[in-house]
């Protein structure tokens, strides 16, 4: 490891400088985890110091110049030349000379070159969530061609058909966008293809525009843009009966300079409401041309920016689908609203007679079978007033009582207990914490124990969230923690057990959550998959159990 040439002092100050409070929770932490033999006093040996350090530092720990020279300082001059001579065989031209010209050379070497961050890495065997992934700028737009058969060099892969279910969803869809104007959601569970059904229904929609059409797809995370995005270039492609331009608008991506006949459009919530803050005409030109805006998670149409930005963007002849996996929100009232926004009007899987069309869809393995394990937390904690008047008022509980929760050492440990029991058994997971220092800190920890783990949240630039997450489908990754990303727009098939460690009085929150499970072995995914969920004794919480008794459904146990 870098830091095994420091001192027990700077590894002891290094490790304050990530979190003073460190040292002292993995005292109380590791014990019960590591077994009666080991002793706290342990984790002031320097080589137990090191193994921290390299655990818990930041992934852009060596990111940080003064960092790197500090660990590049330490290092003896033997392993320096060594380090060079490796780099050097690598591609980069760094010349011999004395420890400070030789240490000075490679610091002028970004970190975000991916071949210096990988060399370095592999040279001191260190956790590989500190590589730097390769950048990709991603362009604002392509035109997408028809796929053709005739150039042999040019074998497509074959676009699955739609099963059964979703062309019924598909054939009510067409029949509803026949009514000039019209608005309705498509409701269709987690798992079961929404958005790949709803894709053929945008694809038919601009075939049968006379006068061309541009479609407007809405998506709050980048996540979700970038899955609509490549979904519909895939169906296009292949239903194509004209090339089509589709286009970026979300995050850095610019509105569009000029607008054609036909389009199909991506965009952000954020993106489109913060454009439309500064110029509420900034689409304008756009308006009248828009024939259709789909809307991915229908329940946040009602909300009032969200609301805006759509009555922006609708035009005389606009109509409007709104994409949801469940019904409503948790409130009677708000389900109502929603209801409104859209006309009244659903579309929705029909199941045999006596049939749920959740059990049908089990039945199929079209979703997976749940094993669902409820782990009850130690923790008693009892809600202030202040903190009942925001579950109120927003559904969920507040940052503060969820830091709380997060914070616990004693819930942690049930925690890493079942984390490490589950890995194991060779499982691919994914972890919901309650906030980002929770995600970080239970990754760290696995990493600690040996185990694979990344982390990402939504501040995590999107290049290193994209490595992360192909790391985790290709199973270099075990175990995904994550916080407020990967509850919608993720789609890792082989994951077998989705780990809830936030609790949540959010129906909708939940099903995102357990969603990413879900799928079945007809569409990719896995026959079996294990819900882990952990249950605290929240008092002030009301009736804890009624969010999760909407998806006992769901579950084989």
């Amino acid at each position: 490891m870098v830091w095994e040439y420091w001192s027990t002092r700077y590894l002891q100050e290094a490790l304050e400088e990530i979190d003073e409070e460190l040292l002292d929770d993995l005292e109380e932490i590791l014990p019960p985890l590591r077994g009666d033999s080991f002793n706290p006093t342990e984790l002031s040996n320097r080589a137990n110091l090191v193994e921290i350090l390299s655990a818990f530092a930041p992934s852009d720990y060596f990111k940080k110049k003064d960092n790197m020279k500090k660990c590049l300082n330490f290092l003896p001059l033997k392993k320096l030349r060594e380090l060079i001579s490796i780099l050097n065989d690598n591609g980069f031209a760094i010349p011999r000379g004395s420890h400070e010209e030789m240490m000075e050379s490679v610091l002028s070497i970004r970190w975000s070159n991916n071949m210096f961050s990988t060399t370095f890495v592999d040279f001191f065997d260190l956790p590989s969530h500190f590589i730097s992934p390769e950048v990709e700028k991603t362009p604002s737009f392509i035109d997408i061609e028809p796929l053709s058969t005739d150039n042999p060099l040019i074998i497509p892969k074959p676009l699955k058909n739609l099963i059964d279910y979703q062309t019924q969803v598909y054939m009510d869809a067409n029949k509803a966008l026949s009514i000039p104007r019209s608005r309705f959601i498509i409701q269709m569970p987690t798992g079961s293809g929404k958005t790949r059904t709803t894709m053929e229904i945008i694809a038919n929609h601009i075939k049968n525009s006379e006068h061309g059409a541009v479609v407007f797809w809405l998506a709050h995370s980048s996540e979700l843009c970038e899955q609509a995005y490549q979904c519909f270039i895939e169906v296009w492609q292949y239903l194509a009966d004209r090339p089509l331009k589709a286009v970026r608008c979300w995050g850095k991506h610019p509105v569009p300079a000029s607008y054609e006949k036909s389009m199909f459009i991506v965009g952000g919530f954020q993106k489109v409401h913060s454009i439309l803050r500064k110029d509420e005409d900034a689409f304008s030109m756009l308006q009248d041309r828009i024939g259709l805006i789909v809307v991915d998670e229908a329940h946040k149409a009602v909300a009032p920016t969200y609301k805006a930005a759509i009555q922006k963007l609708t035009g005389m002849n606009t109509q409007v689908i709104g994409l949801t996996a469940t019904p409503g929100r948790t409130e009677m009232e708000e389900t109502a609203e929603m209801s409104e926004f859209f006309f009244q009007s659903k579309v929705n899987i029909k199941a045999e007679r006596g049939t749920s069309e959740i059990e049908m869809l089990k039945q199929r393995k079209v979703l997976a079978q749940i094993d669902y394990i409820p782990i009850q937390s130690p923790l008693d904690l009892e809600l202030t007033t202040s903190q009942k008047r925001s579950l109120e008022k927003t559904f969920d509980f507040p940052k503060g009582f969820l830091t709380q929760v997060a914070s616990s050492n004693v819930r942690n440990i049930e925690i890493m207990k079942k984390l490490i029991l589950s890995c194991k058994e060779g499982r691919k997971i994914l972890f919901f914490a309650c906030n980002v220092k929770h995600s970080k800190f239970i990754m760290s920890l696995l990493t600690y124990f040996g185990i694979n783990a990344a982390h990402v949240d939504g501040s995590t630039a999107k290049h290193r969230r994209e490595h992360v997450i192909e790391a985790f489908r290709n199973g270099d990754v075990q175990v995904l923690c994550n916080y407020g990303v990967l509850t919608t727009g993720f789609d890792a098939p082989n994951t077998d057990e989705v780990f809830i460690s936030r609790p949540t009085n959010s129906v909708v929150l939940y099903s995102q959550m357990i969603g990413r499970g879900l799928r079945g072995t007809t569409i990719g995914g896995t026959e079996r998959c294990r819900i882990s969920d952990v249950k605290d004794n929240i008092i002030g919480f009301g009736d804890q159990v009624r969010v999760y008794h909407w998806f006992e459904e769901f579950w084989d146990n």
